[in-house]
């Protein structure tokens, strides 16, 4: 039977996996909804195509590197960093998003039990 990396961590122990802070959460999220509808005016005022898919991949990447990384520094302070890379992938991993697109992520791990 596969253990879970939770699960592995610290005496076999299943753990719960931490979360973000509070406030860090809120602050993403309105500076994702400020970002997202100065976006939206552009593309009203007829300032859209590629740049700005390419400035909502950027806005989309400054987030989920902050997310990330501020998920690796909770697994590393509970002494777990899990072996993890965050790849995007289609057209958010060719470096254009369309406003309201899903983001097509992948998770990669050494391990296939993570």
């Amino acid at each position: 039977m596969k253990r879970s990396y939770t699960s592995r961590v610290k005496n076999e122990r299943p753990i719960a996996p931490p979360s973000l802070p509070p406030q860090l959460t809120l602050m993403l999220r309105d500076h994702l909804r400020a970002s997202t509808e100065r976006l939206r005016q552009k593309a009203a005022s007829g300032r859209g195509g590629v740049r700005l898919a390419q400035e909502t991949a950027a806005l989309y990447d400054e987030l989920l590197r902050d997310c990330f990384r501020a998920a690796m520094n909770l697994h590393q302070r509970a002494g777990a960093v899990p072996p993890v890379a965050l790849l995007a992938v289609g057209g958010y991993g060719r470096g254009t998003l369309a406003l309201g697109s899903d983001l097509d992520l992948m998770l990669v791990t050494r391990h296939d039990d993570v």
